[in-house]
């Protein structure tokens, strides 16, 4: 099966369709020893979004988030729940189009209520109704 994009093969722009999607796994990958700024600047550098854009960027997810507070502290320090926002925030770098969720809710009372919208977050009326 051919997927198409807008008329155009998937497969044949992939790097285009990777940067519309983003995800944010049940289980936290994220680099223990170091900062919640770093690990957002070393995931968007694998979202290959450009070097000078990286600080606006992870600036922007981390105020949306409610995150500036946490900017220089270890993730090892972090709380579960806290750790969870902080997967969330590398779903939401480079502002993809979908965003993928594995059980987004599980024990994430934030994560809730920025779905269900309290945080003016933007989800469409179809969204929620899926949810």
């Amino acid at each position: 099966m051919i997927l198409k994009d807008n008329g155009t093969e998937v497969h044949a722009n992939l790097n285009k369709i990777r940067g519309l999607v983003g995800f944010c796994p049940q289980n936290t990958f994220l680099l223990t020893n170091n900062t919640v700024y770093e690990n957002l600047a070393f995931f968007a550098e694998i979202k290959k979004i450009p070097q000078p854009r990286i600080e606006t960027e992870v600036q922007k997810v981390m105020t949306r988030l409610g995150m500036t507070n946490y900017r220089d502290m270890p993730v090892s320090h972090l709380s579960g729940g806290f750790k969870r926002k902080l997967n969330v925030a590398i779903a939401l770098l480079k502002d993809p189009k979908i965003i993928i969720m594995d059980e987004p809710t599980s024990g994430y009372f934030f994560l809730s209520e920025y779905l269900l919208g309290r945080n003016g977050s933007g989800f469409s009326e179809k969204f929620l109704e899926d949810y």
